[in-house]
């Protein structure tokens, strides 16, 4: 089962950050292109994927509460060391 993709940006409503900040924007997707930051978010994105599942009715948090937080830590701490 595949997590749902956000909408296009044509799609997204008036308010939407990226609408009312494109400059901010083209430079944050500047930032991303720099082989440091790009990595960052990489292992970020794993980490925080170690906490949450897809199931039948969607993506939902594995842990609640503290004990989601200690998974956090205990990914961010593992992947520092790593």
């Amino acid at each position: 089962m595949e997590a749902p993709l956000p909408p296009l940006l044509e799609e997204a409503p008036d308010f939407c950050p990226m609408h009312r900040f494109e400059e901010t924007i083209q430079h944050v997707r500047e930032e991303y292109e720099k082989p440091s930051v790009r990595e960052f978010a990489r292992l970020a994105s794993i980490q925080e994927a170690e906490c949450y599942e897809m199931t039948p009715d969607g993506l939902r948090t594995k842990y609640r509460g503290l004990k989601n937080s200690s998974c956090f830590l205990r990914n961010a701490i593992m992947t520092s060391w790593a």
